[in-house]
């Protein structure tokens, strides 16, 4: 029989009792995945992130258009995401623009790279590119834009056009 004063004492008399040790000392926290590891579904999960700050950007009037694979993507070509979304604007709107995600919760950094901003939206790396192509990304860039939708969101997407001329100029390492 237990006794109050035997509290430390299992019921075989050769040590504490398991209720009266902490959880953590019979759980170990297993981690449900490597931190290097996609997520389970990376492909939505950028694209979630490309409509939140898609929907903001336009919600707020910026002038805008979703880049790289997320616009390839909205064009209707198939496959999977595995990266980042990547938005163009013109330098001038910058900062107007990270005042807005700013406000929305979503820090925007400055890196060594002069040509973009980055920012970080529901765990996805978010790119705010001011040059394309090494071109700046000008007004006529963004009046070519087309209306699409990134699933169920629908914003300004670069045209194909734009979308292959910035692909085959990331193949090189030397401005035109």
């Amino acid at each position: 029989m237990r006794k109050v004063n035997d509290a430390a004492q299992d019921e075989r008399g050769t040590g504490p009792h398991p209720s009266d040790q902490p959880a953590e000392a019979f759980f170990r926290p297993v981690p449900h995945r490597v931190p290097d590891d996609p997520p389970p579904d990376r492909h939505q999960a950028i694209l979630d992130a490309a409509k939140q700050v898609g929907s903001l950007l336009k919600r707020q009037g910026h002038r805008f258009a979703l880049a790289g694979s997320a616009a390839v993507y909205a064009h209707g070509a198939s496959g999977s995401l595995q990266h980042d979304a990547d938005f163009c604007l013109r330098r001038d709107d910058a900062g107007a623009v990270a005042a807005t995600l700013n406000e929305a919760g979503i820090t925007v950094v400055e890196p060594p790279e002069d040509w973009l901003w980055k920012a970080k939206c529901l765990g996805q790396d978010i790119d705010l590119l001011f040059e394309l192509a090494h071109e700046p990304v000008t007004s006529e860039l963004l009046d070519r834009a087309v209306e699409l939708p990134l699933d169920s969101v629908h914003m300004p997407v670069l045209a194909a056009t734009d979308l292959l001329r910035g692909l085959l100029a990331s193949f090189s390492e030397h401005p035109p």
